[in-house]
């Protein structure tokens, strides 16, 4: 008898710096030089970096050379920095030499950076050298910098160098910058 063994192994890597949850939460983290590498099948993996949630939530965030990689098919994963989420909720970011890179068929990998969501949500960014990039087979990535939604929300975003580049069959990107809606 002739018996074969398959081994997949899944890896989960998270970081959070400064994530804060709660009412009038106020998350201010200034940091540099951050990476974070994962190689693995149908790998997860999550970098939070001063994101701010709950009714006034606001963040203040500073940061420079923030690199977040991964590889191997079917992997996801995220990177939010600066986010702030709630009534009122108010994000300022200042960002610069920002990596997101992922290889993998069936991949998925978003960035959002300096995005507010809630009633009169604020969000006010200016980054420069924003890179996103990915190869794959049917992968998908999403791309959001400085994006107010609610009622009476206000964007404010100055960016320079912002680049999302993707190769493969059957991929889809989404870039959405500086954006406000109710």
């Amino acid at each position: 008898m002739n018996l074969k063994h398959q081994v997949i192994a899944f890896a989960v890597g998270s970081l959070f710096a400064g994530a804060v949850f709660a009412q009038g939460a106020t998350s201010k983290v200034a940091v540099g030089n951050i990476n974070q590498t994962q190689t693995a099948i149908g790998a997860q993996q999550t970098m939070d970096l001063g994101n701010a949630k709950g009714a006034g939530a606001k963040t203040d965030v500073t940061l420079k050379n923030v690199t977040q990689s991964q590889s191997g098919a079917m992997a996801n994963q995220k990177m939010a920095i600066g986010n702030a989420t709630g009534q009122g909720a108010q994000s300022k970011v200042v960002a610069g030499n920002v990596k997101q890179t992922q290889a993998g068929a069936g991949a998925q990998q978003k960035m959002e950076i300096g995005n507010a969501t809630g009633q009169g949500a604020s969000a006010n960014v200016k980054a420069g050298n924003i890179t996103q990039t990915q190869a794959g087979i049917a992968a998908n990535q999403q791309m959001g910098i400085g994006n107010a939604t609610g009622q009476g929300s206000k964007s404010q975003v100055t960016v320079g160098n912002v680049k999302q580049s993707q190769t493969a069959a059957g991929a889809t990107q989404k870039m959405n910058v500086g954006n406000a809606s109710n």
